[in-house]
């Protein structure tokens, strides 16, 4: 099994201002940095929805209720939402 990478709210930030500010698409920021797409396209979510808070490195693991599990999904196939969106909506990984 392949070891989760941890990245610090400064490399996460200088990422998302690289696409947000510089206009560089995600495959080509993701390709230089040797991180997936799909990780900088979350980071850009948070951002763009919590500022610099929503990439801070969250120490603690957090546990959900099945009550919180299935309105989360609820809401996700109502409203037609991705994962990446009902993620950074309810700001669970």
């Amino acid at each position: 099994m392949r070891e989760k990478r941890k990245f610090s709210s400064e490399f996460k930030l200088e990422q998302v201002l690289k696409h947000t500010n510089d206009h560089r698409s995600y495959g080509a920021i993701s390709k230089e940095v040797g991180i997936d797409h799909s990780l900088l396209r979350r980071w850009v979510g948070l951002y763009k929805s919590k500022g610099i808070l929503g990439l801070k490195i969250n120490k603690t693991k957090t546990v959900f209720s099945l009550d919180f599990k299935l309105k989360v999904v609820k809401y996700l196939i109502s409203n037609n939402l991705s994962l990446l969106d009902a993620s950074i909506k309810f700001e669970v990984p």
